[in-house]
């Protein structure tokens, strides 16, 4: 399960990192963004890489291999989320992003907090 979310979130960092630029010179034009937000997204069969996400975490649930409580959307949600943050910001600045910039132990951090949660240890009783 977690080298499952390391290789999807290696994949959407690349992805964030191949596509996004090409939408940094669409801010300044609102037409263009609002025609782009009218088309159906390409990505995941056009449910988009959280909703795709979300369907694989409820099918690892239903499988027994995450907490019948979990909070699936919320965590596909944190993850792609976290692999806007690392590329948006530096696309309005006009500097470009590389893999390269990613910090080493990001993925492997993200999905560790994602499996783990942040809240206190428990202790054992």
């Amino acid at each position: 399960m977690a080298a499952n979310l390391r290789a999807y979130i290696a994949h959407g960092l690349a992805l964030h990192i191949a596509i996004l630029p090409a939408f940094a010179s669409l801010i300044h034009q609102p037409r263009v963004l609002t025609r782009f937000q009218e088309l159906s997204n390409p990505m995941a069969g056009g449910r988009g890489l959280r909703d795709d996400l979300a369907d694989y975490l409820r099918a690892e649930q239903r499988a027994g291999r995450l907490s019948p409580g979990a909070a699936v959307d919320a965590a596909a949600t944190m993850i792609i989320g976290a692999c806007h943050e690392l590329v948006l910001p530096r696309l309005f600045t006009g500097a470009l992003v590389t893999r390269e910039q990613i910090p080493d132990d990001f993925i492997h951090d993200l999905v560790s907090t994602v499996m783990d949660g942040i809240g206190p240890p428990t202790s054992a009783s």
